[in-house]
């Protein structure tokens, strides 16, 4: 039991107050017996301390114990209130015990104050503490609701036995579920079952470690989620993250990457072609004295052009990639036999024979610069 409790005694008889005093210095409770005689000193002690038992006599002047009793009533009615009097009877006493008195007893029986007084702080200072445990609990729950709330992400909370103690408002807006608190988890969510989210939670439970949760949920359309689960005394807590846009955005930008690739292939490819033509007649030129500086250049030109025809398409090709495709009709006959021609420098060409046996009627409606890409290359790879 704590010590240096503080008594207040109401009492203006000196002698009373001095037999009062000397039956709590037996006490191991090393209180403070504090005296006061007036309702007004009454009231202004028990505002500035902090007041753990309260004697007081019956008759006083101008005040009276059943009336201290009413006042604390009103103050603080779980302080306890002992009533020590020369002179009280029985029906008075009763009724100040169904008023809120703890106790009452006679000043020529003062053998039983020390008791009844170790026996009330011993039971007020109990009540404290459960009232301030009550009080931190509902604190603390209050904390966590405000927390979980304020969690943007999905939020819950199960028991051992997987029932639902908590689910935010996020959760609820989520997966569309309301007024699952106490229900188990494979009644709210029956596809959970034989599942790696039950085993994961089961996991957790039983072994106690905080464990990584991914996993696909069809709500409006397959969503994805990944989050934590954290073990606790009361069970375990679950925090997601829809992870949808997150994980489409992911998988688009692999797209585009392969795509990159394609295309980062597709220039290297395309500009090889003019390119070689050119070291190639610069060759012929240190080798055929023969050939005159007009062929050359006029040779040059037609490949330089051909490779300034090239990047233009691929600047076009950058513009189908963001969705500017330009359909036309084309003779396709006439489109194969620009791209036979425009490779009429390419090493080995001399010794292929091309025949093209399409009608020069024959249309088709696609975009010109993907179609030739598709068949230069085809045609390129064929001569290599």
């Amino acid at each position: 039991m704590k010590r240096n409790y503080t008594i207040l005694c109401i009492e203006d008889d000196d002698a009373d107050f001095l037999l009062i005093q000397r039956q709590l210095k037996n006490s191991k409770l090393g209180a403070t017996l504090d005296r006061v005689e007036t309702e007004a000193e009454l009231r202004a002690f028990v505002a500035s301390h902090d007041v753990d038992l309260i004697l007081s006599d019956n008759n006083l002047p101008g005040f009276s114990g059943i009336q201290a009793l009413e006042i604390m009533q009103q103050i603080e009615p779980d302080i306890p209130f002992i009533i020590v009097s020369g002179t009280i009877g029985e029906e008075l006493a009763v009724s100040a015990m169904r008023s809120g008195a703890s106790d009452y007893i006679l000043k020529d029986n003062l053998k039983r104050l020390l008791p009844a007084v170790e026996r009330e702080i011993s039971d007020f200072q109990l009540r404290k503490k459960e009232r301030l445990n009550r009080k931190q609990l509902i604190l603390t729950e209050l904390r966590y609701k405000f927390l979980a709330e304020s969690i943007k992400e999905v939020f819950f909370a199960l028991d051992h036995k997987l029932r639902f103690t908590y689910w935010n408002d996020t959760a609820s807006k989520i997966f569309r579920k309301t007024d699952i608190i106490g229900k188990n988890v494979n009644d709210v969510f029956p596809e959970w079952q034989d599942s790696q989210i039950l085993a994961v939670l089961s996991e957790s439970l039983v072994n106690g470690i905080e464990k990584p949760l991914r996993f696909t949920h069809r709500v409006r359309g397959t969503e994805y989620f990944k989050g934590k689960v954290y073990p606790s005394t009361e069970g375990v807590s679950v925090l997601l993250s829809n992870v949808t846009d997150e994980t489409h955005g992911r998988k688009k930008l692999e797209i585009v990457n392969n795509e990159l690739a394609t295309l980062f292939y597709r220039i290297s490819h395309d500009l090889k072609g003019p390119v070689a033509s050119v070291l190639g007649l610069l060759n012929i030129a240190t080798k055929d004295e023969l050939m005159s500086k007009e062929q050359l250049t006029g040779m040059i030109k037609a490949n330089v052009d051909r490779l300034n025809a090239i990047l233009s398409e691929l600047l076009d090709i950058t513009n189908i990639k963001t969705g500017e495709t330009k359909l036309s009709t084309l003779e396709i006959a006439s489109c194969i036999e620009s791209i036979i021609e425009s490779l009429k420098h390419q090493a080995g060409f001399e010794e292929m024979k091309f025949r093209i046996n399409i009608s020069k009627d024959l249309l088709f409606r696609s975009d010109k610069i993907l179609f030739k890409s598709i068949w230069q290359n085809l045609i390129e790879n064929s001569i290599k």
